[in-house]
Parts: C-alpha cells; structure tokens; sequence
C-alpha cells in the first residue's frame, strides 16, 4: 500500500464505492430482467394455452358426437366428420404452425380410433376413456399457467382460468354421457351415478373459479350462464329430468309393486273370486299408495309424454277401483277366473305399456336437443373463457410494460448516477491530483532555487480550505521563511566562496610564482653566466665585438623568453569571465608551458596525445581550463612525489566525441589509484589527503566547480589499472 501513488490510491477509495453502484445496479436490474423473462415466458404459456384450450374445445365436441353416434344416427356422422375437420385444421394451426412441442399427440392412432368409431367398433366407454386422455394431456399446459409468474394478481386469475377449463371438461363429459343416454333412451343406476359425479365435479370447479375471479368476471359469469334464459332454462329442465330418472325410476318400481302380484289386481281378483272384504280393503289401500305415488311423480320435473303415461296408469286403476267398489259379489257370481273376466271387463295393457315405457325409457327430451343445448352451454363457457383470456392477456402486457418501462427507467438511472458518480470522482480526483500536482511543482521549483538550478521559484497559491490547501499555507510560509533563511545563507555564502576562491587563488598563485620561478631559473642563469663572461674578458682585454654581439643575442633572446612567460601567467590570472572561441589544443599547451619545468625538476615524465592537426574549437572562458588542468597534473605530481614512483608518468589525452557532441580531456598518472572509501569525496571543499601544511583541499573542488557550473562540462575521476584518472567533459 506504501509503494502506491496517491492518484492509485485515491482511485481505490473512488472505485469502490462506484463498484458498490454497480452491484447493486446489477442486482435490482438482474432482478428486473428475471421479472420480464418470467412474465415473458408467461405470455408465451398464455399464448399457447390459448390455442390449446381451443383444441379441447373441439376434441370435446368431437367426443359428445362420437359418443352419440354409437347409435348410428346418421345425421350424428355428418356432424362429426365436420367436426373431425375442425379439430384438425385447428390440431394442424397447434403442432405445425405454432409449434407448441409440448402438444403430443398420435395422429395415426387418432386417425385409426375416429374410423373404428365411424365404423361402430368402438363403444361409448372406448370413446370416453380415448378422447379423455387426449384432452387431460392438453390440459397439463393449461395447468402449469398459474406456476410460471410470481405475479400474484395474475396467477390468481390464472388459476381460476384452470377451474373454468376444468368446468368445461366435465361439462363436454356430461354432454357426450347424456347425449349416449338420451340416443338409447335408456337410464341405469350407472347412468345416473356417472351423470350426477360430473355435475358435482362442474359444480365445484365452477364455484372455485368463482371465487377467485374478479367481480367484472363474476358479472360476465352471470350474464352469460346463471343469467336466466330459454337455451338455460330448456338445458335445466333436461338436467333435471336426468338427475331425476333415478327417483323417477324408484317410483315406478313401487307402482309395480302395489299394481302387480300380489299387489291391486291379485287382491281385485281375489276378492272377485271369494267376496271377503280383507281383499276388497286390501285393493283399497295398494290404491290409495298407488294413487300417491303417481302424484309424487308428478310434481317431479316431467315431461308432457310422462304426464300422458302416468294418466293412462291412473285411468286402468281406477277402472278396478271402480269395479271393485260397485260390483256387489253373490254366490251365484262366484265362479272361476273366466267368468270374473266376463263380468268385469277392464284393458290393462295401456298401464302395462306405461310402466315399462317409463321404467326403461328416458321419456319426453329429444337427445339431439340435448346435444344442441349442452352444447350452448359449453359455448357460453369458452365465451367466458375467451373474456379470461383476453382479460389475463391485457394483465400481462400491462405488467410487461410496467416492468419494461421501470427496467429503461432503472438502466437510464443507474447510468445517470454511475456517470454522476463518475464525473465528480474524476472532478474530486482532478482537484486533489491537481492541488498536489502544484504544490509538486512549487516544491521542486523551490528545491531548484536552493541548489541553485533557478533563479526565481513558483509561490504557491492555496485554492481552497481543505485539507491539501491547509498543507500548501503551511508549506507557503516555511517556504517563505526558508527563502529568507537561504538568502541569507546565500549571502554568508557567496563571501564564503569568494574567501574560497581567493585562498585557492592565492594558493594557486603561489604554485604559479614556484613555476615561474622555475622557469625563470635558466634563462636567468643563461644572462648571468653571459653577463660574467663578458666581464671577465673585457678585465683579460680579449672582448671583441662578435662576441658581445653573440651573447647580446643570447641575453634579448633569454630576455624575451622570461617576457613570454610573464604574459602567459598574466593572462592566466585575470580575474574577467569572457567567453570567446578557442582552440582546446592552444588553452592544454598554455597549461604545459606553465607546468612543465616543475615536473622535468621533479623527474616525471608528461606525455601528450593529442592531435595537434585536426584542432577542436569551443566556446569557454579563457584561462580557466589551463587552471583545471595545472591543478589535477600538480595534485598528481604530488602523490607521485609523496609515493615515490620510479618512472613516474602523467599521461594527457584529447579526443572529440562527435556522437554525443563533446570533447573528452583524460589525465592519467601511475600512482595507483585514489583509494576506494575516499575516492567520492575528492571534489568536496576543504577534503584533501596531503598534510595539512601542504594541502587546502580547494584544488580539485574548485576545478570542479569550473567545470560544472562555468564552463557546464563535467569533471569526475575513476581508478585505471596504473592509477587515478581525471576524466574532463565538454559541450562542443
């Protein structure tokens, strides 16, 4: 964490919060799209469902006629191959067209079944059970609707759309039985068990869609279905003739028992035979029951055909009531059957032909009636069920929408604050990385100021009153103080370095009045020796003129040697700082000339290699390079004295770097090096290896800063394997 910059580190603080946006963006809109996807996938269960349910509409026609046409009424088989049309175009639109794989079903075997029905080899049972199977199929993708949205408005709705397709299967199943029933005329008490289960299994699934539909459903419910009617009321009055045959079914039972042996007409004939009052009180009261079985039926739901029939019954019986009450019996009447018969003539085939007709028969409803009238009923259904559907369809887009719309309006948000977010990140991150880029800045540009890289420095300007503004008040001000401070010191200093100057100048001055002196010990020695000479012949009387004309040359010639030297070493100890071109050879011999008699005395040998034909021109300060090199040749004469080298050698070498645009000045002795844990501090002020009475340690420091800071070269040294060797840069 240290070794990060702040600007990374200020991006960690901003980038986790923002991350954090993000998350959590992602979630609530990850969440939404789940949301859609789900009320997506619903549309298209919906959409399907709707096809589906349209395909148990017409398979469950298909079975009522299927069923019905077992009696073979042709009429029957013209309609149900209409209605086989039907069903397959709409089976074609479901498995072909839409491509609803989860409808499964055997063509071929569909095709087979449809033709053994219209070839009578099926049986209603067969029929039922087959299209049965098929249609509950279907019906499991009707089912799973209210499953497949978290929506609980809608999967209400959708659950009572389930109870109402439900409600219309067992309304087909009691159509297709009663539709078999009514062709046969015939009811057993397996008909009516079978036709009583499916009206109370319609009856429940219709009281549970009831009570989870919606009241604008519940109207549409009651307009369509509850609401009376002809076509309801005429279905009603059928299903309740149905209900009722089994109670009908019973009463006719018991007017057999009391009209038949045993019963009115056993005890009518008995008391014809034998004339005792018990049968005639017997008769009586079988009649009496007889009589109120008859209107116990009648105020059942009953058709005109039944009234006829139960008169007919009514009207034989009372006959032998009749009889049996005004005949008045004597002994002489008393004979066998044959006479009775004659005396009392009474048909009772009509009873007869009554009571199987209605034991046996459903009496009084046309079967294609109630084909026709179950089958409004079936239609008011899918009539509600479509209003359903279409109510459930605009539920859905309405939520489709919702969700769609609060999605774009949570996505542009989320992108307005994460860009928000973002945009004042980066302005807060701009701000800081800004403040400290200047106060940076005014740092460096201050510490340029103190080590004398600039002259002048950036005054920081705080921008505001946080915590990095505070920072640059306080810095202001101890940049402030510190600025007088180094003024001051610079001052101090400035005197210091002019002291420094001056003692290395005299100290150099004095060198310079030792060389001289050893180079003006020849010529001076030359003259004096002349001078003698000439004496000493003139007092023998032998001086001629030739010879005082050839020492007078010797002496001007030595004479203007000793003049060349004083105006070398005058231009060198100028203090004027010109620059000008000059020649880097003419500047490396003016310091030869001046050292060399020194180190010829001192038996050290001074090799040159230097082109002296290909000269080098630069722009320096006249005076100052010789002084460099005079100081670096003496230092290195000394430790070769000091050492006591044998064959002690100063090597100078010259040569123009064109590459990097500079010329290279190498001094070289064979000494042996500077030793390493000094080496570094040779240039510092004051340090120095000699004895103090015999160094400053100002030579080679300012020979240092000459380089460096006058003539803007660089001067620095590094041990070769005969010993130290100064390495002088400058900029061509």
């Amino acid at each position: 964490m240290n070794n990060l910059s702040i600007k990374n580190k200020l991006f960690l603080v901003a980038i986790i919060p923002i991350l954090s946006i993000i998350y959590l963006s992602y979630s609530v809109t990850h969440e939404q799209i789940i949301k859609i996807q789900k009320i997506n996938n619903f549309k298209r269960s919906l959409d399907n469902s709707i096809l589906i349910n349209e395909l148990i509409s017409n398979l469950q026609v298909e079975r009522g006629l299927s069923s019905a046409y077992t009696n073979k009424d042709k009429n029957i088989r013209i309609e149900l191959t209409q209605q086989i049309t039907k069903t397959n175009n709409i089976l074609y639109t479901v498995t072909n067209k839409y491509n609803i794989k989860s409808v499964v079903i055997d063509k071929q075997k569909l095709a087979k079944f449809r033709e053994d029905t219209l070839n009578h080899k099926n049986n209603v049972t067969s029929i039922l059970d087959f299209y049965s199977n098929i249609i509950n199929n279907l019906f499991l993708n009707i089912s799973k609707l209210p499953t497949i949205t978290n929506n609980n408005d809608l999967s209400l709705n959708a659950l009572s759309l389930v109870y109402l397709t439900k409600a219309k299967e067992f309304a087909g199943l009691e159509r297709a039985v009663g539709a078999y029933i009514f062709s046969k005329e015939e009811f057993s008490n397996e008909s009516f068990i079978k036709i009583k289960a499916l009206q109370n299994q319609y009856n429940s699934e219709i009281t549970s869609f009831y009570s989870l539909s919606n009241t604008d459903i519940k109207n549409k419910y009651y307009q369509l279905i509850i609401k009376e009617s002809d076509e309801v009321e005429k279905f009603k009055y059928m299903e309740d003739m149905l209900s009722q045959n089994i109670y009908k079914k019973n009463i006719i039972s018991n007017i057999r028992l009391v009209a038949g042996y045993g019963g009115l007409i056993h005890n009518f004939k008995n008391y014809i035979l034998r004339g005792k009052n018990k049968y005639k009180e017997e008769f009586n009261k079988n009649y009496k029951k007889l009589i109120s079985y008859i209107k116990k039926y009648k105020k059942l739901n009953i058709s005109p055909e039944e009234i006829k029939l139960l008169d007919d019954i009514e009207k034989t019986f009372q006959k032998y009531n009749n009889a049996i009450n005004n005949t008045i019996i004597t002994k002489d009447k008393l004979s066998n059957i044959k006479n009775i018969d004659n005396q009392v003539k009474i048909d009772d085939t009509p009873a007869i032909a009554a009571l199987n007709i209605l034991y046996n028969n459903i009496v009084g409803i046309n079967p294609n009636s109630w084909f026709k009238y179950a089958t409004i009923r079936i239609n008011k259904i899918i009539q509600l069920e479509k209003i359903v559907f279409k109510q459930l369809k605009e539920k859905q887009e309405n939520i489709s929408n919702k969700l769609n719309n609060t999605l774009y309006t949570n996505i542009f948000l989320i992108l307005f604050i994460i860009v928000f977010t973002l945009y004042y990140a980066y302005k807060i991150l701009e701000n800081i990385l800004s403040k400290l880029e200047d106060l940076k800045l005014g740092l460096l540009e201050f510490f340029d100021y103190i080590n004398g890289k600039s002259k002048t420095y950036h005054i920081l300007h705080p921008k505001g009153d946080d915590e990095i503004d505070n920072l640059t008040k306080t810095l202001k001000n101890g940049i402030k103080d510190t600025s007088k401070y180094i003024k001051k010191e610079i001052k101090s200093a400035s005197l210091k370095d002019q002291k420094l100057y001056e003692s290395a100048k005299m100290a150099q001055m004095g060198e310079m009045i030792g060389n001289i002196a050893h180079q003006w010990r020849q010529p001076l020695s030359v003259i004096s020796t002349i001078a003698s000479s000439i004496q000493l012949k003139q007092e023998m009387g032998i001086l001629n003129d030739e010879t005082i004309d050839h020492n007078m040359n010797k002496i001007v010639q030595n004479t203007n040697y000793l003049s060349e030297t004083i105006d070398i070493f005058s231009n060198f100890i100028k203090d004027e700082k010109i620059y000008k071109e000059i020649i880097l050879q003419e500047e490396i011999k003016v310091a030869f000339t001046i050292i060399e008699s020194n180190l010829i005395n001192n038996q050290i040998k001074l090799i040159s290699n230097i082109d002296k034909v290909n000269t080098i021109k630069i722009n320096l300060i006249s005076g100052e390079l010789p002084q460099v090199i005079i100081n670096i040749i003496n230092n290195a004469k000394d430790i070769l004295i000091e050492k006591q080298i044998k064959d002690s050698k100063i090597i100078l070498e010259l040569k123009e770097d064109l590459q990097n645009n500079k010329a290279i000045i190498t001094i070289e002795d064979n000494a042996g090096g500077i030793p390493d844990k000094i080496i570094a501090k040779v240039f510092d002020p004051y340090f120095t290896t000699k004895h103090k009475s015999n160094g400053t340690g100002l030579g080679l420091h300012m020979s240092y800063k000459i380089i460096n800071e006058s003539l803007k070269g660089d001067l620095y040294v590094k041990n070769t394997d005969n010993g130290a060797k100064f390495f002088i840069e400058l900029p061509l």
